[in-house]
């Protein structure tokens, strides 16, 4: 992007192209994001609101053809009707005032609505019984039929016939029908008649319309076979190549934006599962005028461009002014700031304004000023330095020097049998090669663990007898490489600090552990403890990012707390590590450290530190 606007070296372009690309085109993905959304809200909207009413038609749908088959079984269960059936010697009369008195009782008992429901019974003869006219007309026909045929071939399966023309003469209305043998004994023997239980045009309007009043029109289909075999409302005008393709596009239920002629609608739709056995899945499509809605979002947009392009238009034309009102003042500064990158000569730059390009102004004339003055300062500091530098090398101490004479009184302390003395100058001059090793700022735990060692075997001649230091490390840890010297201070708080007043023995213990990543060393001891007040205090400090006040203190002072927030800072510098700290009276402390876990050989110098 640098190079991007590196292509000017005029700051007003750069300003008015930074502005165009992240003010005026967001503005303007944003407004057609905006207009998106809003879009498919409304549609949503408009199809969450039809979809409650869709799945009203699609639970009365599939409560009608459960209260058709309810039907069916008070006659194929009639003990009384089957039995006059299966009587060759009853009269035609008898069985008649039988299936009169099974609808004349589902009415009135109420135990299933006959609204709009024909039922119609043959018997073995093809005599018909019927809850409607018959008019003298033989209906015996429908027995011809393949979905009654079926339902005799399948012994008392209950064979459907979906919107299928109606039987009745005269009839210009499509029926659901459904045929079932009645059987003698039931379920079991043979046909004794056969019952059909139609729900006639009128019912079905009622059921679509229960779906969805707001729909201009519907259509049913069959999916499988691409048949349109149904329409309610002003579907007549859609055509046949048109619905079969939607079939072919539509799922089991949702709804989609489709359009047909010159007119788009949002169609609805679900599958109505087979009740029974009839060839394909039902799909009930709700089409509802999308138009309108597309026409007024469609004016509402336009308006809404205009005002953009006049937005737009007004704003560029405001950036542009403001770029060019911004960029002449640091133009005017910049020739200034060259002039003193070749002469050192700082000029004198206008007070007259009193915004930030005024104050930068004044600002870098107080910078070069100071900074003529520091250039003075240098060159006076460094010929001090150049006349006091051959002094300070004669007065430098080499550390080898300290280390070798060490080695001298441990010998001389060993011939005249003092081994206290040996051992403690060979702990410190153990404590001194670790100290000046150049494997850097890491060594390898074991190495400090030793560096411990030696200092609380000097610790306890300095002390007396009755110090313990446990080192209770597992061995696969010793390997892993730390921080040089952040132990020696925590166990030197425990030496000096710990165990004022207390007599009874005093143990130090360090152990550690791998735990999520990292590696988790504990140094605990025995002593005294703190109180809640001063743990609190030495744990905010810990977790407290480290201000001025902080470090002129640790220059300045010598207490327990300064020693872990100096190793707490040395720790935090390798990442998202620490400190932590427990304690309680009279129960010790515990200082839990928090390390990253670097893998590298003990004496392998190369190894990365933080």
């Amino acid at each position: 992007m640098g190079n991007f606007f590196g292509l000017s070296r005029r700051l007003s372009f750069n300003i008015f192209l930074i502005v165009f690309l992240f003010l005026l085109i967001p503005v303007y993905v944003s407004f057609m994001l905006i207009k998106t959304s809003y879009e498919n809200y409304i549609q949503q909207e408009l199809s969450s609101r039809i979809g409650a009413g869709i799945k009203k038609g699609e639970d009365a749908f599939h409560a009608a053809f459960q209260r058709m088959i309810a039907i069916s079984n008070f006659f194929v269960l009639d003990r009384e009707l089957i039995s006059l059936l299966a009587d060759g010697d009853s009269s035609y009369w008898d069985r008649n005032k039988r299936f009169d008195g099974i609808t004349n009782g589902l009415q009135v008992n109420n135990l299933v609505s006959l609204d709009n429901i024909r039922i119609t019974m043959f018997d073995r003869y093809n005599r018909n019984y019927a809850n409607w006219g018959l008019y003298f007309h033989d209906y015996s026909g429908i027995m011809g039929e393949e979905w009654v045929e079926r339902s005799i071939a399948g012994k008392g399966l209950i064979s459907w016939n979906l919107f299928a023309p109606s039987f009745v003469r005269q009839e210009n209305e499509q029926y659901i029908s459904l045929a079932r043998s009645v059987l003698d004994p039931a379920y079991t023997g043979n046909r004794v008649a056969t019952i059909i239980v139609s729900m006639n045009q009128k019912a079905i309007n009622n059921i679509l319309s229960l779906g969805d009043m707001n729909a201009d029109f519907i259509r049913i289909g069959t999916r499988e076979t691409l048949e349109d075999i149904f329409a309610l409302g002003g579907a007549n005008s859609i055509h046949r190549e048109d619905l079969q393709r939607l079939l072919a596009e539509t799922g089991k239920s949702g709804n989609l934006l489709c359009d047909l002629g010159n007119r788009r609608y949002l169609l609805s739709y679900y599958t109505l599962d087979s009740p029974g056995t009839f060839a394909g899945d039902l799909k009930v499509l709700y089409f509802t005028d999308y138009q309108r809605v597309s026409d007024s979002l469609s004016t509402l947009f336009r308006r809404i461009n205009a005002g953009m392009v006049f937005f737009i238009a007004a704003l560029t034309g405001i950036v542009g002014l403001i770029s060019w009102s911004v960029a002449r003042p640091i133009r005017v500064l910049d020739e200034q700031v060259r002039r003193y990158t070749q002469t050192r000569e700082v000029g004198v730059f206008s007070a007259v304004r009193k915004d930030e390009i005024g104050d930068l102004s004044r600002t870098f004339q107080d910078m070069g000023e100071r900074i003529n003055a520091l250039f003075e300062r240098l060159r006076q500091e460094s010929e001090i330095r150049e006349q006091y530098r051959f002094q300070a090398l004669r007065a430098q101490v080499n550390p080898h020097f300290l280390f070798n004479t060490l080695n001298t009184v441990r010998w001389m302390a060993a011939i005249r049998g003092a081994d206290n003395i040996v051992d403690t100058i060979n702990a410190l001059s153990r404590i001194l090669d670790y100290s000046m090793s150049r494997s850097g700022d890491m060594a390898a735990l074991g190495e400090e663990l030793d560096m411990i060692r030696s200092y609380a075997h000097i610790q306890n001649y300095r002390y007396g007898e009755d110090w313990e230091v446990k080192i209770e490390v597992d061995a696969g840890l010793l390997r892993y490489r730390i921080v040089k010297f952040i132990l020696q201070p925590v166990v030197e708080n425990s030496f000096v600090h710990a165990f004022k007043n207390r007599r009874h023995k005093k143990i130090i213990t360090l152990d550690g552990r791998r735990e999520s990543g990292g590696l988790v060393l504990f140094v605990r001891d025995n002593g005294a403890g703190m109180d809640r007040e001063k743990l609190a205090e030495l744990r905010d400090s810990l977790n407290r990012e480290e201000s001025g006040e902080n470090r002129d203190s640790i220059q300045g002072r010598r207490t327990p707390g300064i020693g872990l927030l100096s190793v707490n800072r040395r720790i935090r510098a390798c990442g998202d590590f620490g400190l932590d700290i427990e304690s309680s009276p009279g129960r010790g402390t515990t200082v839990v450290f928090r390390l990253p876990l670097i893998e590298g050989d003990a004496e392998d110098e190369k190894t990365p530190g933080c």
